[in-house]
C-alpha cells in the first residue's frame, strides 16, 4: 500500500475517532441534562448505543459526588444488565465506600438477580470479597456491611465464621448483619450471636436480656463484666419497664445494700420508681445534703420522680427556686433553651444576680451546668462578652453536674469564639486569662480572624507552635480528635501556602473546600454548615459572619478585579455564580446574619424591574434577602449580556437565574439567543419538564 494512503486511512481513522467522541460527549451530556430535570427513562437514552464504550466513564460517575451524574450512571449500568451491572458491584464490595444512596439499589425486589447473584456460587464469592474489604472507620454504615445484611441467612454463616479474623471494631459493625435478638434465626446459631453481640456491641436490651438470665447471680456477674456507663444504663432501663423481672429486682437491692458501688443511690431511686421504699432514708439524705451524692443519678424523669416524693427537701426547693427565675418549671421548660423576655440590660442585670445567688446556694445541684449556662447568657444580653466568653470557657474545662447541658455549653462557647465576640475583645480575654486550660482556643481564634481578612503571615504567627490538642481533651471527644488535629494542619498549610503567594486568594476562597481557610476546626462539623444565628447578634458583629464565609470574602474580591478589562468578563460571571452558591448553599440564619453584602449597590436590592416575587412567592415568605439575591444576580447577568454579548458564560448566567427563580421565561431567552451554548440541552430537558409536569423521572 502506498505510503500516502496509509496515512490518508490513519487520517480519517483519527477524524473518525474525534468525531466519535464528540458524538458521544454531546449524546452523555444530554441526557445528563434531561435526567436532571426528572425526565422519563424515553428522553434520556440517546447515549445508550456507545455502551459499553462509555461504562468505564460511567463507573467512575457512579462513585463521585455529582449527584445528577451518579444517578444517570448507576440507572444507565442496570439497564445493561449482565455482566456490566455484577461488574459495578463486584467494584463497589472492593472499595466498600460509605452507605449512600448506593444502598438504596439493594434490599428491593429482585435484587440479587439484578446485580448477578441469582446462583449460589456467586453469592457465595460476593459474600467472600465483602467479608474481605471490612474497614473500621465505618461502622454498620460501610458499604458492605449492608450488603452482607441484605443477603439475609446467607451471610450468617460465612459472617460467624469471619469473625475472629476482624479487629473489635469491624466485629463490632459485622454483628448488626445479624437480626436482632436472633430472630428467624436457628437457635444454636441465634445464641453464639447473641453472645458476641453482648460482647461486642455498646447497645444491650438490658430488661431482655437480665429477664433471660437463669438466676440473680448470673445478673449480677453481667453487671460487673460491663462498662460503668453501661451499668448505670441498666439501672435506668429497669425504671422505664411495665415489667419489673425479678433478676432485675434481686440486682438493685444488692447494689442498695453495697455502700462502695458508686451507683447505689441510683439503686434507691430505681427501687422507688417501683414503689419499693427500701432506699427512701438514703435518698432523703442525699436531697437534703450537698447533693454530690446525687451525681449519678441525671435521668430526668427520675429526678422529678423523687420532687414528687420528697416535696420539701432542699433539692426540691433548689428546683423550684430554679423554675421561678427561668418562668417555668425547672423540670417542664429546661431545654426551652431560648423562651426569655430577659434581654434588655435591666432584666437581665436582675437576672444574672439571681443565677449567682442560686448558683452559691446550690453549687453542687444537678440543675448547676443549666444555671451556668444561663448567667452566661445573662452576661450576653448585657454585652459582656469577655465575662461571658470566661463563664462558657469555665464550665467547658471544668464541667459540673450533672453534664447535660455539655453540648449547648460548648457550642456557645465555639459561637463566641468564631464570630460572637471582637478581636479587641479576644485578644482582652487572653490577656486576662492566659492560663486558662481553654486560652489556646482563644490564641486560635485570633489567629483565625487574621486568616479571614487574609492576613495569612499573621494567622501564622499567631499559630506558631500551637498545639490544640489540650483544649480538645477538654471537649471530651475522643473519637472527633484525630479529624480535627487533620484539619487544623492542613488549615496550616493552606495558610503557609498564601503567604508565600497570596495571588490565587479568590480562586482559593471560591472552591468547594475554600471554607478551610477560615473555619473553626473546633467545631468538629457541630457547625452544620453554617455558623447560625444568635438573637444577640450586633451590627458590629455582621462582619464577623461575613469574613467567616468563604464565599462573602471571595465575593468582596471580586469588585477590583471588576475594574480591569481583562478581567471584567470573567469575574462578572464569578459574582454570579458565587452569588447564587451562597443562596442556593448555606443556611438561612447565616445569610440573615450576613446580609446585606456590602459593596453591593443597595438600589439594586430594591429594583422591582429586575425582579419581582409573585403573590404565591410571598405568601411562602419568600422575601427580603431571597428577592436581594435575586436582583443582584439579574443586574449582574444584564451587565455581563450588555458588555460581552459574545460571552461563553451568558448561557450559564440566564440558567443561574433559572434555577434561582424557577421562571421559564429564562429557558426562552436561552434557547433563542445561545442556541450552540453548552447549557443548551439543560435549558430544553427543564423547560420540557415545565410544560409537561404531569411526566416524571421513573426509576
Amino acid at each position: 500500500m502506498p505510503k500516502s494512503l496509509l496515512l490518508l486511512g490513519l487520517s480519517l481513522v483519527a477524524v473518525a475517532m474525534v468525531y466519535i467522541q464528540g458524538q458521544i460527549r454531546a449524546d452523555l451530556r444530554h441526557d445528563v441534562a434531561w435526567m436532571r430535570y426528572g425526565a422519563p427513562s424515553s428522553l434520556r437514552q440517546q447515549a445508550n448505543h456507545w455502551f459499553p464504550l462509555t461504562y468505564p466513564l460511567l463507573l467512575h460517575w457512579s462513585e463521585g459526588n455529582n449527584v445528577t451524574r451518579q444517578s444517570y450512571a448507576l440507572t444507565t449500568i442496570l439497564e445493561q444488565g449482565q455482566p456490566y451491572a455484577h461488574w459495578w458491584l463486584t467494584d463497589q464490595l472492593k472499595r466498600n465506600p460509605s452507605a449512600s444512596r448506593l444502598i438504596n439499589l439493594l434490599g428491593v425486589e429482585g435484587w440479587q438477580k439484578q446485580f448477578g447473584l441469582d446462583t449460589p456460587l456467586a453469592r457465595k464469592e460476593a459474600i467472600q470479597l465483602a467479608l474481605t474489604q471490612i474497614n473500621d472507620q465505618d461502622g454498620y454504615q460501610q458499604f458492605n456491611v449492608r450488603f452482607l445484611a441484605d443477603l439475609n441467612a446467607e451471610a450468617w454463616e460465612a459472617v460467624l465464621q469471619a469473625l475472629p479474623r476482624h479487629s473489635a471494631k469491624q466485629a463490632e459493625a459485622l454483628l448488626t448483619v445479624f437480626p436482632y435478638a436472633g430472630a428467624g434465626m436457628p437457635e444454636l446459631l441465634a445464641q453464639q450471636v447473641t453472645h458476641l453481640q453482648t460482647a461486642h456491641t455498646t447497645y444491650h436490651d438490658w430488661p431482655a436480656e437480665i429477664t433471660n438470665l437463669p438466676n440473680a447471680k448470673a445478673a449480677f456477674e453481667l453487671y460487673h463484666n460491663v462498662t460503668a456507663g453501661e451499668q448505670k444504663y441498666l439501672l435506668e432501663s429497669i425504671t422505664n419497664q411495665e415489667q419489673y423481672p425479678v433478676n432485675g429486682q434481686l440486682l438493685v437491692l444488692r447494689i442498695l445494700g453495697d455502700d462502695h458501688d458508686p451507683l447505689q443511690i441510683l439503686a434507691a431511686a430505681v427501687l422507688l420508681t417501683k414503689h419499693d421504699k427500701r432506699g427512701r432514708a438514703l435518698l432523703a439524705t442525699a436531697l437534703n445534703g450537698d447533693f454530690i451524692a446525687l451525681k449519678p443519678i441525671t435521668n430526668r424523669l427520675i429526678l422529678l420522680q423523687l420532687a414528687e416524693n420528697f416535696p420539701n427537701s432542699r433539692f426540691t426547693q433548689a428546683c423550684r427556686a430554679y423554675g421561678a427565675i427561668r418562668g417555668g418549671s425547672y423540670f417542664g421548660g429546661y431545654r426551652n433553651f431560648e423562651n426569655t423576655t430577659a434581654k434588655k440590660s435591666t432584666a437581665a442585670r436582675m437576672e444574672e444576680l439571681k443565677w449567682r445567688t442560686w448558683l452559691t446556694q446550690y453549687p453542687n445541684h444537678p440543675g448547676a451546668d443549666d444555671a451556668g449556662y444561663w448567667l452566661g447568657r445573662t452576661l450576653m444580653w448585657q454585652g459582656k462578652r469577655i465575662a461571658a466568653l470566661k463563664q462558657f470557657a469555665d464550665l467547658v474545662a471544668m464541667p459540673v453536674p450533672d453534664g447535660d447541658m455539655k453540648f449547648r455549653l460548648l457550642h456557645q462557647l465555639l459561637w463566641l469564639l468564631d464570630v460572637g465576640t471582637s478581636e479587641a475583645e479576644l485578644q482582652e480575654f487572653y490577656q486576662q486569662f492566659a492560663l486558662h486550660p481553654l486560652a489556646p482556643a482563644a490564641q486560635y481564634a485570633q489567629a483565625l480572624r487574621q486568616a479571614r481578612q487574609q492576613n495569612y503571615p499573621e494567622a501564622l504567627r499567631l499559630t506558631r507552635g500551637l498545639t490544640i490538642d489540650p483544649v480538645l481533651n477538654l471537649f471530651q471527644r475522643p473519637y472527633g480528635n484525630q479529624t480535627i488535629s487533620r484539619r487544623y494542619g492542613v488549615q496550616q498549610e493552606l495558610w503557609q501556602n498564601l503567604a508565600r503567594d497570596p495571588s490565587p486568594r479568590l480562586a482559593a476562597l471560591a472552591r468547594s473546600s475554600g471554607y478551610q481557610l477560615g473555619y473553626l476546626v473546633l467545631f468538629d462539623d457541630g457547625r452544620a454548615g453554617g455558623i447560625g444565628t444568635d438573637d444577640d447578634l450586633l451590627p458590629s458583629l455582621k462582619d464577623n459572619y461575613r469574613q467567616a464565609n468563604a464565599l462573602a470574602v471571595a465575593l468582596s474580591l471580586t469588585w477590583p478585579l471588576l475594574q480591569k478589562p481583562e478581567f471584567a468578563e470573567k469575574t462578572r460571571f464569578q459574582q454570579i455564580n458565587l452569588l447564587y452558591r451562597l443562596y442556593q448553599s448555606y443556611p438561612d440564619g447565616e445569610i440573615s446574619a450576613m446580609h446585606p453584602l456590602p459593596t453591593f449597590d443597595p438600589q439594586i436590592g430594591h429594583d422591582p424591574t429586575l425582579y419581582q416575587p409573585t403573590k404565591a412567592e410571598r405568601q411562602n415568605q419568600f422575601g427580603g434577602w431571597e428577592v436581594w439575591y435575586i436582583r443582584q444576580v439579574a443586574h449582574a447577568v444584564q451587565a455581563l449580556r450588555q458588555a460581552f454579548p459574545n460571552s461563553v458564560y451568558n448561557d450559564d448566567a440566564l440558567m443561574t437565574l433559572y434555577e434561582m427563580t424557577a421562571r421559564s421565561a429564562y429557558l426562552t431567552q436561552l434557547l433563542r439567543d445561545y442556541p450552540q451554548g453548552d447549557r443548551v440541552e439543560e435549558a430544553k430537558a427543564a423547560l420540557y419538564m415545565v410544560e409537561h409536569p404531569q411526566q416524571t423521572l421513573l426509576n
